[in-house]
């Protein structure tokens, strides 16, 4: 018996043909979509922060972290080296000026001063008898001229007598023993005259040398200051007094001549020192303001000195307080200092967000009226501080953005949003 084949519809027929058309159709639609309106998608309002553009004061301000430091800081270095033989005081220990910190030993230092001061001494002892020398030379030559003055005056007054009786009585004195006497008076007082011109000479040689000698002997005496001071440097003392914040010796341990073992730090006022960014090295200069809280109190600071050297992409910066010395501060207390670049003034504000990273802040998503949907808009920013951005460009007082992260978005067009943001701020 036959069976009647039953008629199939036609759509079952040309369902390929059908499907291949939907699929044209689909791909058609999505171009006409992206040439009139560019990419859409659709985003989860719930997900994403916002932000009103407002219009305030604004003072561009970059955060850095300081670290409070010792205005004045002292280091102990080892004058002479040796072998740690007693440590007197700890680290982080109150000091004052004078006190004993370490005693050190060095016998070949010892042994070397004894043999220096052996010779110095007899050095000493080689110009003190040259000074005894050369003062018993101008003693001697004084006496002489004492004599020829005492035989002078002698023959002066025989001569007198004898010239006087001369002339009473010829026969009394005779003329050869006047003329002898004479002789010798001229003879005696030549004698002098030239005792005198060496008495001269030699008292102007003798001061040129007694004056080099005492150079000499003072000379050997700061040696042998210079030796007692190198032996005691083996005793280090503190310079100052402060808190001993670091000392690295051991007992028994070997230090250097000049090697640095610790320092001592003032306590009466403090600095500031930081790291900033190579990016603001040509807008950072000496006497620039900055600010910082610490345990509820602001503390005003401007920078004292700039180190130049850049290293691993950032520059160093000292701060002095400015109106107190950071009293209730301590030493090695990090704090956040905004580091400011000019006075306030009222521009555009754009806060700042995620939405940075993403975009350079070069353009951002600006939310429509019906608050369901976000559009791309160019903008152009300016100055910065830790909050917001100036905006020089792009946007009015009253716009919304969307200042999250952009990653997910894929640069599209326009956001759809699942919901109006009104409902989730």
């Amino acid at each position: 018996m036959d069976r009647k084949l039953e008629k199939k519809p036609w759509f079952v027929k040309h369902r390929l043909a059908i499907l291949s058309g939907v699929a044209l159709l689909s791909v058609i639609t999505y171009s006409l979509a992206m040439s009139s309106g560019g990419q859409k998608l659709r985003i989860d309002a719930e997900r994403i922060g916002v932000s009103q553009v407002t219009y305030g004061e604004f003072k561009e301000f970059i955060p850095i972290i300081g670290i409070v430091e010792p205005e004045k800081t002292i280091y102990l270095d080892v004058v002479q080296g040796g072998r740690v033989e007693e440590i007197f005081v700890e680290d982080g220990q109150q000091i004052a000026k004078g006190e004993l910190i370490v005693r050190l030993s060095n016998d070949s230092l010892v042994q070397s001063s004894i043999n220096n001061e052996s010779l110095f001494i007899e050095n000493m002892s080689s110009l003190r008898e040259r000074q005894f020398t050369l003062t018993t030379q101008q003693l001697n030559l004084r006496e002489q001229l004492l004599d020829y003055n005492f035989q002078i005056n002698q023959l002066e007054i025989d001569l007198e007598r004898q010239e006087g009786i001369s002339k009473h009585n010829k026969n009394l004195i005779s003329q050869s023993q006047l003329e002898d006497n004479k002789n010798r008076l001229k003879y005696n007082k030549d004698k002098r005259d030239i005792l005198i011109k060496r008495i001269d000479l030699e008292d102007e040689l003798r001061e040129t040398q007694l004056s080099q000698i005492q150079d000499s002997i003072l000379q050997v005496d700061k040696n042998l200051d210079l030796i007692k001071q190198t032996l005691d440097s083996l005793n280090v003392r503190s310079p100052i007094s402060g808190q001993l914040s670091t000392l690295r010796v051991e007992l028994g341990r070997s230090i250097l001549q000049g090697e640095n073992i610790g320092k001592i730090d003032i306590l009466d006022s403090f600095k500031v020192r930081a790291e900033i960014d190579q990016f603001y090295i040509s807008k950072v200069s000496i006497g620039q303001f900055g600010e910082f809280r610490f345990d509820g109190k602001k503390h005003d600071i401007k920078i004292s000195k700039i180190y130049p050297q850049v290293i691993n992409d950032v520059f160093t910066v000292d701060f002095e307080f400015v109106g107190d010395s950071g009293v209730g501060i301590k030493p090695g207390q990090s704090v956040q200092i905004n580091l400011s670049f000019g006075d306030e003034e009222r521009v555009l504000l754009l806060s700042k967000g995620s939405y940075y990273r993403d975009t350079g802040g070069r353009w951002v998503y600006v939310l429509g009226d019906d608050g369901m949907s976000a559009y791309k808009r160019e903008i152009r920013i300016g100055r910065q501080n830790s909050q917001n951005f100036e905006l020089v460009e792009g946007l009015e007082v009253g716009d919304w953005i969307i200042t999250s992260g952009y990653g997910s978005f894929n640069e599209a067009e326009k956001l759809i949003l699942s919901k109006k943001v009104t409902e989730i701020n």
